[in-house]
């Protein structure tokens, strides 16, 4: 059971690559802006538009989420891990 609780953890602690893409965009690309990760205080990235969040961090994911709706837009996340 510990080695269960271990790995989940160590999961979490990863960080992912997020963003807000436009759901009419048929590529998906990020939005050209970086202000929605700045808002929420992540990593930005150097591609334009991507921010990098602890897994774990559902407060920053959430707002980050908020903030891509209130501006029209939807909130996207890349499946390979980052570094702040």
């Amino acid at each position: 059971m510990w080695l269960t609780l271990d790995r989940q953890t160590h999961r979490q602690d990863t960080f992912q690559t997020f963003f807000c893409k436009d759901l009419n965009d048929p590529k998906g690309r990020p939005a050209p802006s970086d202000n929605f990760c700045k808002a929420v205080k992540g990593a930005v990235l150097p591609s334009v538009g991507t921010c990098c969040i602890r897994s774990s961090d559902f407060n920053k994911i959430q707002s980050l989420s908020k903030g891509c709706a209130a501006n029209g837009l939807t909130l996207g996340m890349n499946q390979t891990p980052c570094s702040p």
